[in-house]
C-alpha cells in the first residue's frame, strides 16, 4: 500500500493511488459478477466469451479472492489505510465467492477468521463514527439512512457478506459464528471496569446478531434462546452512558420485537426503555428509538398494552 503523507489523509479516498485501486477492485468485481458463472454466460454471450468466463473462473477468480482476503485482513490488522470504496468492492467480490465451489473452498477452511477478522471489524462502531456522532449527529443520522450511499459503504458490504454466508453456508459457519459472538458478549459482561470494556466490539457483535436474525428465528435451538440473549446482553444497554450502545439496543430489540416472549415482562421492560429513549439527549438514539417503536407496534403480544398508551406515544414522537 502506498504511504500517503499525513497532511493528505483527510482526502485520502481521492488520492490518485487509491482512486486507481478503487477502479481496479470495482472492475474485477464487475468481471466476476458478469462472467463468474460460465453456464449463465453460455446463455447470453457468444462462444469466445464463454471461453473467457471459463478461464476467468478457473485461473483468476481464486487468485483475486486470496488477494482480497489478504488485503482486507491487512487493513483490519492495522497494516495501513484502505479507502472505503476499495474495501466495499473487495467485500462484494468475496460475497460472490460464496456461490462457486472453487472460490468458496478457499474460504471454507478459514471461516472463523473470515467472520472474526475480516467481517466484524467493519461492523463495529469506529473512531470515524464517533467523531461524526459527536460533531454532527444530524449528519450521522442522514448517513445511516442514506440508501444510495449504502451501495458504496463497506459496512453494508460486510453485513451482506455475513448474511450471505449464514444463509447459504449456515451448516459450515452458523454455530461457530454464534459461539464466537456470544463468547465475546459474555467476556464484555464479565468485565467490571467500564474503562476496560470494548464498547465498539459489543456494538459490532449486536449488529451481527441482529443482521442474521431472520436465520436465528427459524432455527429452534436459537429461536428459543433469543429472549435470554436479549435480557442478558441487550436490555442493560438502554442505561449505558455510551450513546451508540443505547441506539444499538433500540435497533436490536426492533429486529427481534416479533419473537414470542415466554415472559411478557421482558418485552414490556424493553418497550418502556425504547419509549424513554424517545426523550434521549442524543439525536441518533431518539431516531433509533422511533424506528424500533414501529416494530413494537406490530408485535401481537403488546396490542392490549399499547392501545391505552397510543396518545402518550404520539405525544412523545411529535414533541
Amino acid at each position: 500500500m502506498q504511504i500517503i503523507p499525513p497532511e493528505e489523509m483527510d482526502d485520502a479516498p481521492n488520492h490518485p493511488a487509491w482512486k486507481s485501486r478503487k477502479w481496479v477492485a470495482e472492475c474485477i468485481h464487475r468481471l466476476y459478477e458478469r462472467y463468474g458463472d460460465p453456464k449463465i454466460v453460455e446463455q447470453l454471450w457468444p462462444q469466445p466469451t464463454v471461453k473467457f468466463a471459463e478461464r476467468f473462473m478457473k485461473d483468476f477468480a481464486p487468485k483475486f479472492l486470496r488477494l482480497f482476503l489478504s488485503m482486507l485482513a491487512a487493513r483490519n490488522g492495522g497494516a495501513g489505510y484502505q479507502s472505503p470504496r476499495v474495501s466495499n468492492a473487495m467485500l462484494q467480490y468475496c460475497t460472490l465467492g460464496i456461490r462457486y465451489p472453487n472460490t468458496y473452498k478457499i474460504m471454507k477452511n478459514q471461516l472463523h477468521q473470515v467472520v472474526a477478522e475480516l467481517i466484524l471489524p467493519f461492523l463495529c462502531f469506529s473512531e470515524a463514527d464517533k467523531e461524526l456522532w459527536d460533531e454532527d449527529p444530524a449528519e450521522f443520522v442522514r448517513k445511516e439512512n442514506d440508501y444510495m450511499g449504502e451501495v458504496y459503504d463497506p459496512r453494508t458490504a460486510a453485513q451482506t457478506f455475513l448474511t450471505s454466508l449464514i444463509q447459504k453456508k449456515g451448516k459450515d459457519c452458523l454455530d461457530n459464528t454464534m459461539q464466537f459472538l456470544v463468547q465475546g458478549l459474555t467476556t464484555y459482561a464479565m468485565q467490571s471496569d467500564p474503562a476496560q470494556k470494548n464498547y465498539a466490539f459489543k456494538d459490532g457483535a449486536l449488529f451481527a446478531i441482529g443482521s442474521i436474525g431472520p436465520v436465528l428465528k427459524k432455527k429452534p435451538r436459537y429461536r428459543n434462546s433469543l429472549e435470554d440473549m436479549l435480557s442478558n446482553h441487550v436490555l442493560m444497554e438502554f442505561s449505558n452512558p455510551v450513546g451508540f450502545l443505547r441506539a444499538r439496543a433500540c435497533w436490536v430489540y426492533g429486529m427481534f420485537a416479533d419473537i414470542k416472549f415466554r415472559f411478557p415482562d421482558n418485552l414490556l421492560a424493553a418497550l418502556e426503555s425504547v419509549v424513554k429513549c424517545l426523550a434521549d439527549p442524543e439525536l441518533p438514539v431518539r431516531v433509533h428509538a422511533a424506528l424500533a417503536l414501529r416494530r413494537f407496534l406490530s408485535a401481537e403480544q403488546l396490542m392490549e398494552q399499547l392501545r391505552p398508551a397510543v396518545p402518550q406515544l404520539l405525544e412523545a414522537l411529535f414533541s
